[in-house]
Order: structure tokens, then C-alpha cells, then sequence
């Protein structure tokens, strides 16, 4: 059985899953991040808005951009509460359209893994930005078992079915995060791991919301009854109950900053 592609159609169960789980890393990531206020800022794989409603809420932005390949996303990112002033449009991370040096900060939240080219990617993004500015990435550590729904991926494994993993997912790694900015040389690179905790009603709410993980969802379609039923009771014994019935979970990401020389 070969693993189905990934793809996000449904706006509203991404952002119940993995909207929450990047404004939880996002709000840390941005106490880390250097930036300036009142910055004009690139969001880019922005999705449904999540993180950029973040930067414009925490970083008093003069103007803010995101941009994604998906229409459904951004149209669903435009509807935030309190984001008219933003602009989204769509975009390929790998051919930005905008002019050199246009952005004081330029930024990728769970994003980077996704573009078939991670050099690429960060070359456009040090393109749009202006000298002395900033370029940074966070992604969920994949291969490390840091990605949300990685119980239920390990389910799988152990069932021995295949689930669709991001084009790039070497880059997750921290070593190879590294690598990328280095060889850009970009300056003042500073890395950092960011654990987060969430927690679910109980194993019917971590079911529901994580199975909405793009990874997972088609693989599921395809499930019978009595396989979810495995699945189901192979997550529980990783995901320990406490006193009344819920569940914290707490994944991880690897995040990178460098200044543009």
C-alpha cells in the first residue's frame, strides 16, 4: 500500500489541530525571536493564520503579509478575528513575489519541511529581506518523535501501514536545520528546541482533533472498523489517562534564527 499524499482541504479540522499547537509553539518561538517592532513581516505557509495572527497580536507589525499555496487556507485565515489590515495572498515559498529586501523579518512556522526545496526556500526568504534582518524557521521534529499526532503514527507503523510524511522531512532534524542556514551564510544563528503540552477532555477529544492530521485522515478513510479499533487501543496504551480521564501530550519542534548579512 503506498502512502497517500498529503493535503489540506479541510480549514477549519486543521486549524482545531494544528493551529492550536502552533500558536503554542509561536508563543515562545516569538519571545526567542529577534525582531524589531513595528517591522513589516513575511509569514510565509501561513495556512489558516494561526501564527501570523500571532506576530500582528505580539510584534506590532507596520505591515503583515502571508502567503500559502492553498486558497482554502487563506481563505480561512481571512477570516481571524481582528486581521482585515492583513494581507494573504497566494504564493510558492520557492518563488516569492515580492521585491528584494522588502521585509525586516521573514519567517516559516511549520512550513519549511513542506517546501520540496529547503535551500530554495531560504534563499527567497533572505532575498525579501532587508540587510540585518531576520530569517527564522520552526518545525516539528519528525523523524525524533516530535510531530502531535506521532501516537497515532506509531500505531501505524506497528500495523504496518504507510501514512503520507512531508517531501523534505530531513530538514526536521536539527543538524540539518543548521546545515541549511550555515550554508546561506547568514550571521548571529542561534538554535533552540521548543516542548509544548496540550491538553485533551479525554482519548475521544486527542482521537478526534489529532486524527485530523492531513497525514492520517486518508490512511483512516481506508481503515475498516476493526483496524481503527486497533489502532485506537494501540494509541491508548501510549497515552496514560490521568485522575479524570485526560490526556497530555507534549511535542516538540526545532527552531532557527540568522540575520541576514
Amino acid at each position: 500500500m503506498n502512502a497517500p499524499k498529503i493535503k489540506f482541504n479541510n480549514a477549519a479540522g486543521y486549524d482545531r489541530m494544528m493551529g492550536v499547537w502552533s500558536q503554542l509553539i509561536g508563543d515562545i518561538f516569538l519571545d526567542w525571536l529577534s525582531f524589531e517592532e513595528e517591522g513589516c513581516w513575511l509569514d510565509i505557509g501561513c495556512g489558516t493564520g494561526a501564527f501570523t495572527q500571532q506576530i500582528k497580536e505580539r510584534c506590532a507589525p507596520s505591515e503583515i503579509i502571508g502567503v500559502d499555496p492553498s486558497d482554502v487556507q487563506l481563505e480561512f485565515a481571512r477570516t481571524r478575528k481582528g486581521m482585515g489590515d492583513c494581507i494573504f495572498q497566494s504564493a510558492d515559498a520557492m518563488a516569492l513575489p515580492f521585491e528584494n529586501q522588502k521585509f525586516d523579518s521573514s519567517t516559516m512556522a511549520l512550513v519549511l519541511f513542506f517546501v520540496p526545496d529547503p535551500a530554495k526556500g531560504l534563499s527567497e526568504m533572505i532575498r525579501v529581506t532587508k540587510k540585518n534582518g531576520t530569517v527564522s524557521a520552526y518545525v516539528w521534529d519528525i523523524l525524533g518523535g516530535g510531530f502531535p499526532a506521532e501516537p497515532i503514527q506509531a500505531g501505524l507503523r506497528a500495523m504496518n501501514y504507510e501514512y503520507a510524511l512531508p517531501p523534505s522531512v530531513d530538514i526536521s532534524l536539527m543538524d540539518n536545520l543548521k546545515e541549511c542556514w550555515e550554508n546561506a551564510a547568514l550571521q548571529s544563528i542561534q538554535t533552540r528546541v521548543f516542548e509544548v503540552e496540550r491538553t485533551f477532555n479525554d482519548f475521544e477529544d486527542f482521537w478526534e482533533i489529532t486524527s485530523n492530521s492531513a497525514s492520517i485522515k486518508s490512511v483512516l478513510a481506508d481503515m475498516d472498523k476493526e483496524k481503527q479499533s486497533e489502532l485506537q487501543n494501540l494509541v491508548k496504551q501510549q497515552l496514560p489517562e490521568s485522575a479524570n480521564g485526560a490526556i497530555r501530550y507534549s511535542p516538540w519542534a526545532n527552531a532557527i534564527q540568522g540575520v541576514v548579512k
